[in-house]
């Protein structure tokens, strides 16, 4: 969840009677909460106490999810912090597969990773999204689905969907996407 997304009902403190969380109640709160994330840290205190001056159960509210988006960002920080030098090691980044050149990873999920990669062979500029099963995955069983999933991919078409453009096997026989 970035700074700007409110978290659900469900993540709120407990509330009485008199603070039931309707529909109503929730939208007001994920108003203030806006407004609140909007104001500079200084004037946020005084922002705060006017709304609890008013309504005592959202100030708290509103309290809660600022700490609680405020907690996560810091997390957040860290995650990218510790996880730039893994981009640096990546192995993958600067070979060749086809007729492009991996020149960074996007993203990494449990299956694969997926990697930006442009056309090296001069004939034509074009970036593509690559898209590389994980090397300690390359069970049999993992590599039929991966091809399914190629499979799939490259009966589709639809402006929606993104497009098989490739799918021949890297230098150690895994099958990529792009």
């Amino acid at each position: 969840m970035s700074t700007t997304e409110t978290p659900s009902p469900a993540s709120l403190p407990h509330r009485t009677a008199a603070s039931e969380l309707t529909p109503e109640r929730w939208q007001r709160i994920k108003e203030v909460f806006a407004d609140a994330q909007e104001c500079n840290p200084a004037e946020r205190s005084s922002f705060l106490a006017e709304v609890g001056a008013a309504d005592e159960s959202l100030r708290s509210e509103v309290e809660s999810l600022l700490a609680a988006a405020e907690s996560e960002a810091a997390g957040d920080a860290s995650l990218a912090a510790s996880a730039e030098p893994l981009r640096v090691e990546d192995a993958m980044i600067g070979r060749r597969i086809g007729a492009y050149k991996i020149t960074r990873r996007v993203g990494r999920g449990g299956m694969a990773t997926v990697y930006l990669a442009s056309r090296a062979d001069e004939q034509y500029e074009k970036q593509v999204a690559i898209k590389i099963l994980l090397p300690e995955l390359d069970s049999d069983d993992l590599l039929s689905r991966f091809r399914k999933e190629r499979q799939t991919l490259a009966k589709l078409d639809h402006p929606n969907i993104v497009k098989l453009l490739d799918g021949s096997s890297t230098e150690e026989g895994l099958p990529p996407i792009w």
